[in-house]
């Protein structure tokens, strides 16, 4: 047998050192990342307008951040085009844990809706923590002569097409709900998507819509008032805030059922130690009693899994969708 030559010896040792310089270098670079993390400002994306759930449970979950990990942490909103602009500045950005985007279920809609994307959000993204479930409850404007959900329907089989119902933009659970009630009631009505929440609030309350499967926080000071009355809710059980509002199912549709939730979400590639680091402090911030109590106030209940479980049910939302939306058409 041949044996191996000094030189080609010499060279493959001399790879295999550089390799393991390069590993080690890698290493202790992740190490120390992790070690010094966070030492700036951390800043979180929400593809979500002012106001909606998403938004009002972000802000109080940042500022419990803030204090945990003892940096700033600014919010900015970058609503629009289905959470496309705010999730392609994302990924802009360096994979380093100091970009954060607040997810919802209105991205996995949007991402059923959007053809030749340039990104894929289960590849590119890590998602951390799910915060909070939250439901819709279904609202009309106190002059609208409707009094429950079968007069809504008697009114809009009475006239079909004449009426509208809004929401705050296309894929979001007032649209969602709206769609599956059109199907499941057998009325049609025409939807009115909105690029502010609160404007889609606003018109409702002013009579230019019929009705609409709203977020509870933005519309509870309008059913206080009188203005807006309640006529059910979307979740599988009455919630603690309107506890005189019957769900959908026990006004005689057993398969409605709409929810929301939040989390937040880093880019893939992101560092574990850092993504350990950033749930662990999530986790703490879902805990606090500042967190659960703006949680009651929505009328949503808090999550209650860990990042595996945030992982399979954004898998799980991705695919619900993207088969809802091939039987339904959503504009």
């Amino acid at each position: 047998m041949n044996s191996i030559k000094p030189t080609v010896l010499n060279n493959f040792f001399s790879f295999a050192a550089k390799v393991l310089i390069s590993a080690s270098i890698l290493l202790i670079a992740s190490i120390a990342t992790a070690q010094n993390f966070p030492n700036k400002t951390i800043k979180i994306l929400i593809p979500f307008s002012t106001g909606t759930p998403a938004d009002t449970l972000t802000r109080v979950i940042a500022n419990r951040l803030q204090l945990d990990l003892k940096q700033p942490v600014v919010i900015e909103n970058r609503p629009g085009a289905g959470g496309v602009i705010a999730i392609q500045e994302v990924l802009r950005l360096p994979n380093d844990g100091y970009t954060l985007v607040s997810f919802a279920m209105p991205i996995t809609v949007a991402n059923a809706l959007q053809k030749n994307t340039s990104y894929d959000l289960t590849k590119d993204f890590q998602p951390l923590l799910q915060t909070a479930w939250s439901y819709n409850i279904l609202v009309t404007p106190a002059n609208s002569g409707v009094g429950s959900v079968k007069e809504l329907i008697e009114k809009l089989k009475a006239e079909p097409g004449k009426y509208s119902y809004s929401s705050g933009g296309l894929g979001t659970p007032a649209q969602v709900a709206g769609k599956m009630f059109e199907m499941q009631a057998q009325v049609s009505a025409l939807h009115a998507p909105y690029n502010q929440l609160p404007q889609a609030v606003g018109d409702l309350v002013g009579g230019q819509h019929l009705f609409m499967f709203a977020a509870t926080a933005p519309v509870t000071g309008f059913i206080a008032s009188g203005r807006l009355k309640p006529l059910a809710v979307s979740s599988p059980e009455r919630l603690a805030n309107f506890k005189d509002v019957p769900t959908m199912s026990e006004v005689g549709f057993p398969n409605f059922l709409v929810r929301d939730w939040q989390g937040l979400a880093v880019r893939s590639g992101t560092p574990v130690e850092v993504t350990e680091i950033l749930t662990d402090a999530l986790i703490r911030a879902r805990e606090s009693n500042e967190v659960k109590s703006v949680i009651a106030t929505m009328g949503a209940s808090q999550a209650s899994g860990n990042s595996a479980d945030f992982v399979q049910l954004f898998g799980n939302e991705l695919k619900i969708w993207s088969e809802f939306s091939k039987k339904v058409k959503l504009d």
